[in-house]
């Protein structure tokens, strides 16, 4: 995945030492990426880059927001986020892989673009399910009305009104005993 020129740090000819770099990330950044389910984002992601003879570590933290639709009352809202995400950079003969804690580059590249690594780093900072938050009071912000239609037609209010009228069909299957 090659980004934006925004996300590359020229590597080679850098000095030993801490580098620090502050790159913003926005709408422009998940469009270009065509797959992103991410809308109206903002990111600031502030970079320090140690580097040492042969390899580099790196420290970004991120801190933004994306807006989601809520999983239960189908709203849009704005999700804040706020993380650290560290990797070592080193340098290869081979075009390696990446993993979780290590970005691997070719030794005659010259950049290190950072364009997938902050895609993947927001990417799994995000939460499973998209809640709004409480307030202060601990009250849900998601939309009252929506959460009314929900208890109207969730199972428990369906079961509650159906008390006392059970299938006779299951009175068979409540005689059937497991034997061992």
């Amino acid at each position: 995945m090659r980004g934006s020129r925004k996300y590359v740090i020229p590597v080679k000819g850098l000095k030993t030492g801490k580098h620090t770099y502050t790159f913003d990330i926005d709408n422009e950044f998940f469009e270009s990426l065509k797959r992103s389910e991410i809308r109206d984002a903002s990111f600031i992601v502030e970079v320090e880059l140690n580097k040492e003879t042969r390899i580099m570590e790196l420290t970004a933290h991120f801190k933004g927001s994306v807006e989601v639709l809520c999983d239960r009352c189908l709203e849009y809202f704005k999700l804040t986020r706020d993380f650290h995400e560290r990797a070592v950079v080193t340098f290869s003969r081979n075009k390696g892989t990446e993993n979780d804690d290590f970005l691997i580059i070719p030794e005659n590249d010259h950049e290190l673009d950072l364009t997938h690594y902050f895609y993947e780093s927001i990417m799994l900072n995000m939460p499973y399910q998209y809640i709004h938050p409480t307030d202060k009071e601990g009250n849900s912000l998601c939309n009252q009305e929506m959460i009314k239609r929900l208890n109207t037609y969730s199972a428990k209010n369906k079961n509650d009104q159906q008390q006392g009228e059970t299938d006779p069909r299951w009175h068979q299957l409540k005689e059937i005993r497991f034997k061992k």
